[in-house]
């Protein structure tokens, strides 16, 4: 009995540590962005295709500014349903969701067979799931300077990253 409370413990500080990581690098990554944004808002376009191109620059850079924002969002719902008791545990059915997965997907919020048939739902129409990242977001609080100094972390890719 001890030994499954332990095992358990242990799960928990590791869950705790990996959407600590996870929400340090997206917060990073968030920063980033608005810093570049700033840096960017310099000389007007010159002709038509730096219009384009600029044009093109601004529509990436704010795709990009919104997953990083949603991944944010998703990470602190997480870490509020680890407050809660139930993160790592399948919204569906219960079951607990393997470590493996959380390790790829830290916000994850069904097992793999659960998250299987809600997108087939959502295909076919027939999902009673809201979207995930619906709604207007609020950064945290520590978004209100994008310019503080803080320790840069290497930020390693994940399955989300766009690849190139």
């Amino acid at each position: 009995m001890a030994s499954a409370v332990n095992t358990g413990g242990r799960r928990i500080d590791a869950l705790k540590r990996l959407l600590a990581k996870e929400r340090a690098d997206t917060l990073a990554r968030v920063k980033e962005l608005m810093r570049e944004q700033a840096r960017n808002g310099g000389q007007p376009p010159a002709d038509e295709m730096d219009v384009a191109r600029s044009l093109s620059e601004v529509e990436t850079h704010a795709a990009l500014f919104d997953r990083a924002q949603e991944r944010l969002s998703a990470i602190d719902a997480a870490i509020a349903r680890l407050g809660a008791g139930v993160y790592g545990t399948c919204a569906r059915c219960g079951d607990e969701i393997p470590l493996a997965r959380l390790q790829v997907i830290p916000f994850a919020q069904f097992c793999v067979d659960c998250q299987n048939e809600a997108n087939t739902e959502a295909r076919s129409g027939q999902s009673g799931l809201s979207k995930p990242f619906g709604g207007r977001w609020t950064g945290p609080e520590e978004l209100n300077n994008p310019d503080d100094a803080e320790e840069h972390v290497e930020r390693v890719p994940t399955a989300d990253d766009d690849v190139q």
